[in-house]
């Protein structure tokens, strides 16, 4: 079985969360949102929100 994916800047390959969506979700971290309320705010998870975060945090620990 064959299967294929469109390819788009909005969002990472393999991925379903868009750069704008990441982009918000770290600024409302930075503003001291709970997660829980950015994931409201955001319609998507708080599982996402606290993953988004994660991945945010160890790219700059990998850049320093």
């Amino acid at each position: 079985m064959k299967t294929w994916s469109a390819r788009t800047d909005i969002v990472e390959e393999g991925h379903t969360l868009s750069h704008q969506l990441k982009r918000s979700v770290l600024h409302m971290a930075r503003e001291g949102i709970t997660a829980t309320g950015i994931a409201r705010i955001c319609h998507c998870s708080p599982s996402s929100v606290i993953r988004i975060i994660d991945e945010a945090v160890e790219l700059k620990s990998r850049v320093a």
